[in-house]
């Protein structure tokens, strides 16, 4: 990821004040002034991989290094490595823990066989004290390119109907409740809004093919990835 100068500058004067910031509080030498700055500084995110793509894949995760522009391509040295054999259609988390200046990441997938098909991402995470907010990264495909997306994950529940986000792999209409027409577009790459689905089996159809809920709870919300065949994947936003 190309960064100006100004970012740069930005960016290292940032990690210099966050230094600057605890050697101070340590020369007063409160221990209750340190416990917090080590709270300050330190948050963790769950990222959870989803794999739709039509093999076993390795996922990858490096901070971005501001003072290098080519740093992405060091994404798939074997240390940053998170899972080697994710199955199609599965999901795996990764717990990172990290501080302010190291919340943008790298993200990369790779076929687990031949190793030579690979794609790549970045995600800026939402940094916040112990927790952050948790994302998907989702590796699906364009055409026979293998692509990665990070988003945010979402928790929207409501009684007595399914709640539903959709990442497509293609531009494809939906059709919600019965309707017969088109409720809205998905956009190859893309997440949908949440929407509410009433009945598990018929409520909800995309493109061609209606799509079964059966299997997800009620009142609960999912992400699902679909392409022009179907659903590739159905997973909690919890």
């Amino acid at each position: 990821m190309q960064l100006s100068r100004f970012e740069v500058i930005t960016k290292s004067l940032l990690l210099v004040l966050l230094t600057l910031s605890a050697l101070v509080l340590s020369a007063c030498g409160s221990s209750g002034l340190k416990e917090d700055v080590k709270k300050i500084t330190r948050s963790k995110a769950d990222i959870s991989f989803v794999n739709t793509t039509y093999e076993v894949v390795a996922f990858y995760a490096k901070h971005d290094d501001p003072l290098d522009s080519k740093d992405q391509e060091y994404v798939f040295n074997s240390q940053n490595r998170r899972f080697s054999q994710v199955d199609i259609g599965d999901m795996a988390t990764y717990e990172y823990t990290f501080q302010p200046q190291k919340k943008q990441l790298h993200l990369g997938v790779q076929d687990s066989n031949s190793q030579t098909r690979q794609g790549v991402g970045h995600v800026d995470l939402d940094y916040k004290v112990k927790q952050s907010k948790p994302v998907w990264a989702v590796a699906w495909l364009q055409g026979e390119a293998y692509k990665i997306t990070a988003f945010a994950k979402r928790v929207d529940n409501q009684d007595a109907v399914y709640r539903v986000r959709i990442f497509s792999h293609h531009n494809l209409p939906v059709y919600l409740n019965g309707a017969d027409t088109v409720s809205f577009n998905l956009e190859q790459g893309k997440v949908s809004a949440m929407v509410s689905v009433n009945n598990c089996a018929t409520g909800l159809k995309v493109g061609e093919h209606s799509l079964d809920l059966c299997q997800a709870s009620l009142g609960k919300s999912y992400l699902m990835v679909v392409n022009n065949t179907g659903l590739l994947s159905l997973q909690p936003e919890a």
